[in-house]
């Protein structure tokens, strides 16, 4: 999981040291999957009357060859009219293959326009309007000429001329007029998809004798007088209406597709800018985020390649693209096996473009390529000697690879998204071919994290092949010397944490300068999680002298842990400091210097916590 951006990591220099770190622009050359970028657009629709509008019908026009990824509403074309329909209320998308009902604001992986339809038939019912109010006035052309009681009530008409039934009666007393006659004036609310109204009368007060005595035919006009007009014609007892365009009528469709830029190398510095044109929950989109969080001195620079296909050959064609990007590793989330053999021929086309792109006499241009053996039961160590020894290359020196050998093991990483947006904890990544790459995403992590403390001036040069193997049990140490002596750097995963197994140290005649510092990267990442926990205790406490003694105290005893448990040489005792920041009064700053077990850098390490003063 991506460290809180409240811890500050710095190398000091030292009589032992290398040269400083100096910042670069890393690249890393992803090649993947895409949700695309949303795109919104309309498209014209013809409502059928089988309530079903097939979307097959309009591919062209609505996904021009990009999956569609929600409907927002539909909009009436006809003269006159601006209703606006709704998915969910008016309609709903439903897959053709079971009539399942999707969700219109996220289609999800539903996408293809030959599996998707528009149903109307769930559109709710008009509702009747009531008389709202009456009045009378005199007339002297006609009208009730003589006292009565009478009562209205009042239909509606959808736009395929189906009627409701009646709303509620509306009672009206009309007295006798003192000269000429009078007249009734009805008004009522506007039904909004309606097309018209029909009024009907009678004397009964249970509506029993209700004859229609006139018709509305403009949903606007919520008025109409009855001069006494004798009616013809009982309502209907059902209602049969529906909020939903007239059978062969137009409508617009407004909708979001996604548009897929394919076999083109596309550069981002931020996550965002990623999942703004790969989609949320796209593999390229989450795999740059767990890239670019890993990476500690410099945020690198993620290159993307869509395939133009979900096949082996468009993988590769697709990382022939990385010859005029300048990346410095590739990662390719494929691998089309779980057999071995077939495993190292799959890959051994990426190694060699990685080593056709590397300029052999100034390493900062060197190509790597990121590996991974996916999980399969019943991996050995000789499994994954024989992996190691397919790159072991003479002309090329073989550095042009870092590979994870995993052993059945859960990610728990909160940052991985579904296409819904929701985050997921546990998940497993496979290629278009089905296979479990989970181990490629976090090969690329790794080597973000790694390619982020090494020198810009020691390129890798020493190894063979650099490989983490994250597993679910410990392994036994006749297992991390074996798999050390073929080239493999065995890491384990502990409570989500990376931690080294057994620490690198100078007994290891094979072992060179990039060694130590991926020691050194695991290192931190279990060292900062640990005091982070640690420390968690002082926080709302009052920053007294006594709080901020007890702080380095428990810095100094979590020091101590850390050397019998082999993960750090040692630590300087009279560096351990804790004080408050003179500038946030909020604030205490917390540092110490630690050596690596394999000594190349101290490492200056400054905890930044906010303390809530009572």
């Amino acid at each position: 999981m991506p460290l809180p951006e409240d811890i500050r990591v710095e190398r000091d220099l030292g009589a032992r040291t290398q040269q400083p770190y100096i910042p670069g622009i890393l690249k890393i050359g992803i090649i993947g999957r895409s949700r695309g970028k949303n795109t919104s657009s309309t498209v014209t629709v013809t409502r059928q009357v089988a309530d079903t509008d097939l979307l097959k019908n309009y591919t062209t026009d609505v996904y021009a060859s990009s999956p569609i990824r929600s409907v927002d509403k539909a909009v009436d074309l006809e003269t006159g009219k601006d209703e606006i329909y709704y998915p969910g209320i008016h309609f709903n998308i439903i897959k053709s293959a079971d009539d399942s009902i999707l969700s219109a604001a996220n289609l999800g992986s539903n996408d293809d326009p030959t599996a998707l339809e528009i149903d109307w038939s769930v559109a709710a019912p008009l509702v009747p309007p009531s008389v709202a109010n009456t009045s009378l006035q005199s007339s002297s052309t006609g009208g009730f000429d003589s006292a009565t009681t009478v009562y209205y009530a009042l239909t509606v008409v959808d736009h395929n001329s189906n009627e409701s039934n009646v709303g509620s009666l509306t009672k009206v007393e009309i007295p006798a007029p003192t000269t000429g006659y009078y007249q009734v004036i009805l008004t009522w609310r506007m039904v909004e998809y309606a097309t018209g109204y029909n009024v009907y009368k009678g004397t009964a007060a249970d509506g029993s004798d209700l004859l229609k005595i006139g018709t509305v035919s403009v949903k606007t006009t919520v008025t109409f007088t009855d001069y006494n007009i004798v009616g013809s014609g009982s309502p209907p007892t059902t209602n049969t209406t529906a909020a939903k365009p007239k059978d062969g009528d137009t409508y617009d469709l407004y909708y979001d597709y996604a548009v897929v830029t394919r076999m083109k190398a596309v550069e981002y510095t931020t996550p965002g800018q990623v999942k703004a044109d790969h989609g949320v929950g796209s593999e390229l989109t989450n795999v740059a985020k767990i890239f670019m969080s890993s990476v500690y001195n410099n945020t690198p620079v993620v290159v993307t390649v869509v395939p133009e296909s979900d096949t082996y050959n468009s993988y590769l064609d697709a990382a022939n693209v990385f010859k005029t990007a300048h990346v410095n590793f590739i990662v390719s989330l494929y691998a089309g096996s779980d057999t071995l053999a077939t495993l190292i021929s799959n890959l051994q086309p990426f190694y060699n473009l990685c080593a056709s792109l590397s300029d052999e006499k100034v390493g900062q241009k060197e190509c790597y390529a990121a590996f991974a053996l996916p999980y399969k039961a019943g991996w050995t160590t000789n499994d994954v000697k024989t992996f190691c020894n397919a790159y072991q290359s003479t002309a090329t020196k073989g550095k042009r690879a870092f590979f994870v050998v995993p052993d059945g093991f859960y990610v728990k990483v909160q940052s991985w998204e579904l296409s819904t947006g929701v985050a997921s904890s546990n998940y497993t990544v496979t290629d278009p071919s089905g296979y479990d790459i989970t181990p490629f995403v976090f090969a690329g992590a790794c080597m973000a994290r790694y390619a982020g403390l090494r020198d810009s001036a020691e390129p890798l040069t020493e190894k063979d092949i650099l490989g983490f193997t994250f597993h679910g049990d410990n392994f036994t140490n006749q297992e991390i010397r074996a798999m050390r002596s073929y080239s493999a750097m065995v890491v384990e995963n502990i409570s989500g944490i990376a931690a080294v197994n057994q620490s690198i140290n100078m007994s290891w005649s094979s072992l060179g300068i990039e060694d130590g510092e991926m020691n050194i990267c695991v290192t931190e990442d279990r060292i900062k999680e640990d005091l982070r926990s640690k420390l968690r205790k002082y926080r709302g406490k009052k920053q007294l002298g006594a709080i901020l003694r007890a702080a380095e105290d428990t810095i100094a005893d979590a020091l101590r842990q850390y050397i019998d448990n082999k993960l750090i040489a040692y630590f300087d005792a009279k560096s351990v400091t804790v004080y408050q920041d003179p500038n946030q009064k909020d604030r205490i700053l917390g540092s110490f210097i630690y050596m690596p077990i394999y000594p190349i850098n101290q490492i200056a390490v400054s905890y930044l916590f906010v303390f809530v003063a009572l």
